[in-house]
């Protein structure tokens, strides 16, 4: 076993004019700085480079060439950025995305922001999305296609970080315990709500954990999902 002590970056909040954001991508573009947690070279390869957003980096003078699937803009006069790598993913869209809200969603000057989201991640988390939209804001989905320019942009950074990427080693994940509490107070507080609601049933509802970890070796789906 290896002992390590770990510290979160600290957390930022920013309100950027005229950025340019890239749907199913975490890279955000302002005043000609790309905007990108963890950017590193081994991440940006693996992620930018297959999503054909990052033409190429230049190490040496700091420099990141962009393209776009289509070369074209949507203009979004505001909006809170809840997009990024992998956010059609549960996981990543639970532990990576939906904990940004905890910083921006009590914000009274953000109240009436929407939010970006991905089409992708919308599709697949329309439930959890409502169950965590509050303040009932309204919700701008973001194509994978666009390059889209936001002319007031709400962003925040990760609230889950990963090892490699702070120290070169990876000992696991390092997450913000309060932004994390923010989406378990939510998620209970719901589940309260419904068993209240179906209480007069005979059965009452079951809750079932299950680590896809285990599920298999390569980690695939349940075959059974929609049954559990």
């Amino acid at each position: 076993a290896i002992k390590c002590k770990r510290i979160m970056p600290e957390t930022y909040v920013a309100e950027l004019r005229n950025a340019k954001v890239f749907g199913e991508n975490d890279l955000i573009v302002c005043n000609r700085i790309a905007l990108h947690d963890m950017l590193v070279c081994e991440y940006a390869e693996k992620m930018n480079f297959r999503k054909n957003i990052v033409k190429g980096i230049d190490w040496k003078e700091k420099k990141i060439e962009i393209r776009y699937h289509i070369p074209r803009h949507k203009t979004i006069e505001k909006g809170i950025f809840l997009g990024g790598n992998f956010s059609n993913s549960y996981y990543h869209f639970v532990v990576d995305i939906l904990p940004k809200l905890y910083y921006v969603g009590e914000a009274e000057e953000f109240k009436d922001y929407p939010l970006l989201i991905d089409k992708r991640t919308y599709t697949c988390f329309r439930e959890i999305i409502d169950i965590f939209n509050v303040y009932h804001k309204d919700i701008i989905c973001l194509k994978a296609d666009v390059a889209y320019k936001v002319k007031n942009l709400v962003c925040t950074s990760h609230c889950a970080w990963y090892d490699r990427y702070m120290t070169g080693k990876f000992f696991g994940h390092i997450y913000d315990g309060n932004a994390l509490k923010f989406v378990r107070r939510h998620a209970m507080e719901y589940i309260k709500k419904y068993e209240c609601k179906n209480s007069e049933q005979e059965s009452k509802t079951s809750k079932i954990y299950v680590s896809r970890a285990k599920v298999a070796d390569s980690r695939k789906r349940l075959v059974n999902e929609e049954e559990v």
